[in-house]
């Protein structure tokens, strides 16, 4: 739809170009004549349109992954018309709507265009467009048509996440511009180091968690492979699909992947375990190779459950400085081969540290 109000914005500048281009109707070509006669009608049946457009009003529904309602989620609508008065100019408008106790929502929008749903949050939620049943696939946004009607609401599904106590996060990068690299890396802080010696010799490899390996082929791909520190172990696998807690099989002792300049941006989530006493991690890995340099360019997040467990989901907003003390205690725990203690009552540390 969007494109078509583009494409009809468009005729209606080339009218006034033309309306205004030339001193003498005779010079007129008869197809140019045909071409004005064609907009003249267009104008006259945007106008009729317009006129004829009725207030919209939607209805829609949040519910969770096990069919409640959420309340208090926001949810954003966006829409767009003609202004016969400037020139038929195309307005964009949005509005915030919440859902109510029931996990319903209602909006009514004047003169409007296929008004669609650009986003829905609600702390502790995650949103479901893959379980959303109305919605269409335009590049790099996902819309949901709405429906006219009470009888027939747009579900919306958002996915209830369970709050863990404290995660740890960090992210690094790096380009792979020699043929044959050999990285380890450490979610502590998050980096990766380049090493040309035996592996098995490091220092300190119980403070190290993966070993990336990547060559570049005869092709021009690059090949990565992924295994743990020699000496402490691990096991991985590589999805496509994010997942809310480390999957609990399927792990393998390396993981592999290959990426070819055609391929563009890849994102893959690595699940892994690692460390003495193995905690579970989340890898989001995102792999591009560069046009100019042909160089494989990397990027990583990565989530750690210091505690042992396989979720890696959602944690409580925690006051600064007790976010410094559950981060300071898991990175030392970790860094000597243990767990750290995790707090049996969580909400009133958050209220001693307020």
């Amino acid at each position: 739809m969007r494109t078509g109000i583009v494409v009809i914005h468009l005729l209606l500048i080339g009218f006034c170009y033309i309306k205004t281009g030339w001193a003498a109707e005779e010079y007129e070509s008869e197809n140019m004549k045909e071409v004005r006669q064609i907009l003249k009608d267009m104008l006259v049946t945007l106008e009729e349109n317009h006129e004829k457009q009725e207030p919209i009003t939607g209805y829609g529904r949040v519910l969770d992954q096990k069919g409640d309602p959420v309340s208090g989620a926001d949810v954003k609508v966006q829409w767009d018309y003609y202004d016969p008065d400037q020139s038929f100019k195309i307005i964009v408008l949005d509005r915030w709507v919440t859902t109510d106790a029931n996990g319903n929502f209602t909006f009514t929008v004047e003169k409007a265009h296929e008004p669609t749903i650009r986003e829905v949050k609600a702390k502790g939620y995650d949103l479901l467009w893959d379980e959303t049943p109305y919605y269409q696939l335009v590049p790099d946004e996902k819309n949901i048509m709405i429906a006219n009607s009470n009888n027939e609401p747009v579900i919306i599904y958002m996915r209830k996440l369970n709050p863990t106590t404290f995660l740890l996060k960090s992210e690094t990068g790096y380009y792979f511009k020699e043929p044959n690299t050999i990285l380890r890396y450490t979610m502590i802080p998050g980096l990766m180091f380049k090493d040309d010696h035996d592996l098995s010799k490091m220092k300190k490899p119980e403070q190290n968690d993966l070993v990336f390996t990547v060559n570049n082929n005869e092709d021009g791909s690059y090949t990565m492979h992924i295994g743990p520190i020699p000496g402490i172990g691990g096991a991985m696998q590589m999805l496509d699909e994010y997942l809310y807690e480390a999957p609990a099989d399927g792990y393998e002792p390396a993981a592999s992947l290959t990426i070819r300049p055609e391929d563009g941006k890849l994102t893959k989530y690595l699940y892994f375990t690692s460390r003495k006493t193995p905690v579970y991690s989340r890898m989001t890995m995102e792999l591009g190779i560069d046009d100019y340099g042909n160089e494989l360019r990397f990027h990583c997040t990565t989530w750690t459950n210091p505690y042992g467990k396989r979720n890696l989901e959602w944690e409580p907003e925690l006051p600064f400085d007790l976010f410094i003390k559950l981060r300071d205690e898991a990175e030392e725990a970790l860094n000597n081969g243990t767990l750290p203690p995790e707090p049996e009552d969580l909400q009133a540390l958050i209220e001693q540290y307020k």
